[in-house]
This record gives C-alpha cells, structure tokens and sequence, in this order.
C-alpha cells in the first residue's frame, strides 16, 4: 500500500513509507531478532559492535576501542543501562510518535512494533514524519490541516521486548532513536495519546 493511500486511510507507520517494510533497512540483523534476554554486558557490546562494522575477526576489545567513537559509547551505554533496569523489574514505559489523518483513529489494538525510551524521541519522529510530508510534497495543504500529530504511551512486558536486537539496532543506526523493538504489537497496553501542536 502506497504511503498516501495508507496515510489518508489509516495510522501512517513511521518505519518506512510501507508498513512493514522497515526491516529492509535492518538487513543483518536476523540473527539477533529472537535472542533470550538473558545477556551479559559483553554480549551487547558484541551486538552493537557487530551492527556498527560488521562481524571482524578482532577481540571485542579491539573493536571497541578503534572503531567505536564516544559519541557511539554512550549511545551503547545508554541503551544497555535502560535494557538492564528493565529486567530488573522496573516498569517499560514506551513511547511512539504517530501522524493520523483526521478522519483516523489510533488502531489500539495494533500500535505498531517499534518505539522508544524516549518521549522526546518519539515527538521529533512524529514532528519529522510531518515534514517530510510536506517536503516531500506527499500531502496538499488542505491534507495536512487534516492531520494530527500523536505521540502514543505505552507499557508492555519484558517478554515482550527484543532487547538483543535492539541494542543490534542501536548499532546499525548512528542516529539514536532509542528503540525497544517489541514481539506482539497488540501486548503493548496504550495508557495515553497526546496530539502535539
């Protein structure tokens, strides 16, 4: 389904244009998709070193001190620590940022797959989705007064978390989106919606 047809119709999924075409971007990543959540430190850092230059025949070490800048530390220390109170007990507040069209509603039901740590995270991927509808010239001005940004709050399980692929996530992708990848989209529970201005 094409982005406009989807947009005008339904939620439009901030993956990728195309629902569910979003793993195309996170090639090589399959071998992380369904690893336990019982991980050691090293083992992230194995994951994320894997996504940030490929699997190489160097000590962990090595890789983590030559090829992984601060900028990337702290994305991966970050990640890790909020991962580790999360299977200590602490509750997994998550966040989505979302654009509906205003004759749409939010799909309780199925509020997607990918979302965040981070509220702020999640307003500046709805806030982007917007304008890239308008760069982009996707959407006509009479369209886009008819949308409304919306950020979703949610709280799902640990076991419903793919906390090693998403530390691989944090990897593959510079930009830190802070991103827990869930299993079952129909598991998060929306406590929330708020339209932003």
């Amino acid at each position: 389904m094409e982005f406009r047809d989807f947009m005008l119709n339904k939620v439009y999924i901030n993956e990728s244009v195309k629902k569910g075409d979003f793993v195309a971007g996170e090639k090589g990543g399959e071998p992380y998709f369904d690893l336990p959540n019982d991980y050691t430190y090293d083992d992230a850092r194995q994951w994320f070193c894997d996504a940030v230059v490929g699997k190489k025949n160097l000590d962990l070490d090595a890789i983590w001190e030559n090829y992984i800048s601060a900028a990337r530390k702290h994305q991966f220390e970050r990640t890790y620590n909020k991962f580790e109170k999360y299977k200590q007990g602490k509750s997994i507040k998550l966040y989505r940022g979302i654009v509906l069209n205003g004759n749409s509603e939010v799909e309780l039901d199925k509020p997607g797959e990918c979302w965040s740590f981070s509220s702020k995270k999640a307003m500046d991927w709805a806030n982007d989705i917007w304008d890239k509808m308008v760069y982009d010239h996707i959407v006509s001005n009479s369209e886009i007064e008819d949308c409304d940004k919306v950020i979703l709050f949610g709280e799902t399980t640990l076991d419903n978390c793919r906390l090693p692929y998403s530390i691989w996530l944090a990897g593959r992708f510079e930009r830190p989106e802070w991103e827990v990848r869930v299993k079952d989209e129909s598991k998060v529970k929306i406590i929330k919606t708020m339209k932003l201005d």
